[in-house]
This record gives C-alpha cells, sequence and structure tokens, in this order.
C-alpha cells in the first residue's frame, strides 16, 4: 500500500484528465497528486465544506478492486477508531462515482524514508523518534490491531519533528475479515518482517511483531543501512531466520553499548526474547535518553558466536527456507 508522503514521481500510470483542471470526489477538491501506488493514490485535496487542505487516498479504479476493497476499508475502520497524538487518523470515507475513498489530515513534511537518504539520524533522534512510535503502536496493540508494515515510508515526520503512522492496510485486526489473512501470503516488506511473518510454525502473530519491526527501524535510522539486505527476498528471509544481522557496533562502534542492546532485543528472532510490548521498548529507548540503566541485557560476543553455530538451535531453518524457496511465497506490499 501506498503512503500520504511518497516522494512526487511515478506519475505516468495517472490520467491526464486528473493531472490537468478540476476533479472532485465527493466534496473534495483534488490539487495535486503526492502519492502513487499499485492500488491507490494519495492527493492533496481542499475540502470544500470547511475549506481546509485534506490528504485523500482514493482506491483506483483502472484496475480489479476485488482483492483490495477489504483492505482498503478496514484501513478506513481503523484509523477512524486510534486516536494517538502520533498516529495518522483518518476524518472521512465514502465512494463517489464508484471511487472508495479515505481522507486523513496533511502532515506537512517529509517520510522517514525520505530523511534516511541523508543518512543516519543519531542516537538520540533514532531513539526518540522510535519511542514515540513505539507508543503510537502500543495504542493500536491494546485495541487489537498489529499493524505489519512498519517501515520508513509508512512514517512521516512533521515540520516540528513529530513522527506519525499512517498505512495499516495491511494490518491484522482482532474480529476483523478472515479473507485478509488467508494462509500462503507473507504480508509486509521483506526486510522488515519478522520470523513469525515469514513462517507462521515459528509463533503466532502477536505486537512483538511489531516490536521486530521497532528494532529493525531503529537499527536502520542509526546506521543508514538495513539489518538484512540481499536481492532475492528469499536471501533476506534466510537471514531473519537466523538472525543474521551484523552487530551495531560493528557497523559503528560509536554507538552506545546499551542502544545496541535494545535494538538486538527488539529484534530478536524469538519472539519470547523480544520486548513483551511495545510500550517496554518504549520505556527502554526513554531510560537511555535520560542517562538510566535499560533492561536490555548486552550481548556477550561468545553469545554470538554459539547463537550463529550450525550446530545450536534452529535447526530446521535451511529446511524452512528450502521449502520457501521451492515453493514461493507469495508477498503482498
Amino acid at each position: 500500500m501506498d503512503d500520504v508522503v511518497r516522494a512526487l514521481t511515478a506519475l505516468e500510470d495517472a490520467p491526464l484528465a486528473a493531472l490537468h483542471g478540476t476533479r472532485q470526489i465527493g466534496p473534495y477538491e483534488l490539487i495535486d497528486l503526492i502519492g502513487h501506488g499499485g492500488m491507490g493514490r494519495v492527493w492533496r485535496a481542499r475540502d470544500l465544506r470547511l475549506g481546509r487542505e485534506v490528504a485523500l487516498k482514493e482506491l483506483r479504479t483502472d484496475r480489479p478492486i476485488d482483492a483490495a476493497l477489504p483492505r482498503f476499508e478496514q484501513e478506513a475502520l481503523i484509523g477512524a477508531r486510534l486516536q494517538h497524538p502520533n498516529i495518522v487518523p483518518v476524518h472521512d470515507a465514502g465512494v463517489s462515482d464508484g471511487t472508495h475513498y479515505i481522507v486523513m489530515p496533511l502532515v506537512r513534511g517529509r517520510s522517514l524514508g525520505s530523511i534516511l537518504n541523508d543518512g543516519p539520524v543519531g542516537r538520540e533522534r533514532a531513539a526518540a523518534l522510535v519511542e514515540k512510535i513505539a507508543g503510537a503502536l502500543h495504542c493500536a496493540h491494546v485495541q487489537g490491531i498489529i499493524h505489519r508494515d512498519v517501515k520508513p515510508a509508512n512514517i512521516v515526520v512533521d515540520e516540528a519533528g513529530e513522527p506519525h503512522l499512517l498505512d495499516f492496510g495491511l494490518s491484522k485486526m482482532s474480529g476483523g475479515d478472515a479473507r485478509l489473512t488467508e494462509a500462503g501470503y507473507a504480508l509486509g516488506s521483506p526486510c522488515y518482517m519478522a520470523p513469525e511473518q515469514i513462517r507462521k510454525e515459528v509463533a503466532p502473530l502477536s505486537p512483538r511483531t511489531d516490536v521486530h519491526a521497532l528494532g529493525v527501524l531503529l537499527y536502520e535510522l542509526l546506521t543508514a543501512r538495513l539489518p538484512f539486505m540481499a536481492d532475492d527476498p528469499n536471501d533476506i528471509f534466510w537471514q531473519i531466520l537466523r538472525g543474521d544481522a551484523p552487530r551495531l557496533r560493528s557497523i559503528d562502534p560509536s554507538v552506545p553499548a546499551d542502544l545496541e542492546a535494545i535494538c538486538a532485543k527488539a529484534m530478536h528472532r524469538d519472539p519470547a526474547q523480544r520486548y513483551a510490548s511495545a510500550a517496554d521498548l518504549a520505556t527502554d529507548l526513554r531510560r537511555f535518553r535520560e542517562g538510566q540503566p535499560v533492561s536490555a541485557r548486552r550481548v556477550s560476543t561468545l553469545r554470538v558466536a554459539l547463537r550463529h553455530s550450525p550446530r545450536v538451535g534452529w535447526m530446521a531453518t535451511g529446511a524452512a527456507i528450502t521449502a520457501l524457496a521451492i515453493t514461493g511465497v507469495q508477498l503482498l506490499f
């Protein structure tokens, strides 16, 4: 799913009529296209009733919508339910002349993905940003919602430096539509997925699944590189299931050991070894920023070596990856 602040590019698929002249969807006048994806477009629009600018996300009508519509509707429901200062809410939704749309506040700023193009953001800022997003996710988790697609492209940082989480299109919601969690689909973006998103036999999805993504996000903010990288998604899955991320301090020795420990605990391959909740992660990040002791234990070099030893633990990982390579995994982004 696309996000509100995707770069102002890839306009080739947009109808010329929508780019030249005025177009209206319901009571909203479209101004310009600010985001574009396979299933939807996001516009800067004007609410003709209230005279304010908003972000309007429309479901594309030039492609089949049967698979996309249930997720689009769920995104609207979740956005309307969640009330948190670091979550972009949904103010309106509807259908106009066959076009389904969602209306959100227009957050003026940059996506975290765009900010990362400039390099690492620094330890204090990284800890503060992830702390706030963790708090936003905890708000969703206590209401039975797992985001499943936490990544820089789905976070916009406003002009005051505040992060805002958006795009709940791939979320898992307690009591939600069973069609949205069909077996055989790995939902999410490969580099940010937890092991249990790749192989459901690892563990059930839970708030700890989003905690893993937060750990990956923290790692990326500190180093401007991902912990798990490869051209082939199956190779990324192999790394994630083995827990093969390079230690933070091997990339940047100036990263404090406590912050490395927090990151390692958040994205541990075993969900039981991660933070029990996003709120617990947020607490440890706050304690780090305040110079207090953190709950995460530093991982010794010996423990890292044992963790990656072929004779210790997760002996079935190779067979699992082989099965992925043979049968294929369908990814929904």
